[in-house]
């Protein structure tokens, strides 16, 4: 990975900038039926369950951290214009919306900083402290910037321009057969590659320009 640099027209507000999750307090022995799982326990008896839209990125950002982390879960699609649904879980009607047990977790980020605990970040967070808070950050810019900027960039040239300003930039992070932060994916990989794949048609990649191509053959390497 090259040095960091603020991505093009990012702004630093409390929404872009959420900074890492709090550390978890000092682990304890596990209660009986519990399965450890980094800093926190959870029965492995409770199934886990998605409440999700077929093609949203913060969606498939979950279910990647879900599968990166080999946990078992469910998935509950929802029709987008039939929320009752998911309203009557969580009292709200966005996705993704994750049940955990007796905890319902609404918010793609909060789902993350969920998962993270459980893990103590192990699958989802680089080593380095540092890293770690450059990957909350990369997350809140793929969720916050990158994913509008890739739907408006459907009917819009003015924002397909600025979209690869945007790409051009991630290609910079990227070192030959290399992740965002290092040598395995994290959370950042996870929801750029989420936000990106809004550019796929018809089951294809998304069309990169042949220029990029560490970040092409990077998006290659998440998708398979």
């Amino acid at each position: 990975m090259t040095s960091w640099s603020r991505p093009p027209a990012m702004r630093c507000s409390p929404a872009t900038c959420r900074g890492p999750p709090q550390p978890s307090s000092v682990p304890v022995a596990a209660p009986p039926g519990c399965e450890r799982i980094g800093h926190a326990c959870r029965d492995p008896s409770m199934t886990l369950r998605l409440y999700q839209i077929a093609g949203c990125p913060y969606c498939r950002k979950v279910s990647r951290a879900l599968e990166q982390l080999g946990l078992e879960y469910q998935v509950v699609e929802i029709d987008p214009d039939l929320r009752s649904e998911v309203k009557k879980i969580s009292g709200q009607e966005k996705v993704p919306v994750l049940v955990d047990g007796d905890r319902v977790i609404t918010d793609s980020t909060a789902i993350l900083r969920h998962l993270v605990d459980y893990s103590s970040g192990g699958e989802l967070l680089p080593e380095d402290s540092r890293h770690q808070a450059l990957a909350w950050i990369l997350e809140a810019y793929a969720d916050d910037t990158l994913v509008p900027l890739v739907a408006r960039s459907r009917d819009s040239q003015e924002d397909r321009a600025e979209l690869a300003v945007h790409l051009a930039w991630l290609e910079q992070f990227l070192d030959p057969g290399g992740y965002i932060l290092g040598d395995a994916p994290t959370l950042a990989d996870l929801a750029l590659h989420a936000a990106i794949s809004g550019l796929e048609r018809d089951g294809q990649g998304p069309p990169l320009s042949t220029e990029l191509s560490r970040l092409c053959s990077w998006y290659g390497r998440l998708r398979s």
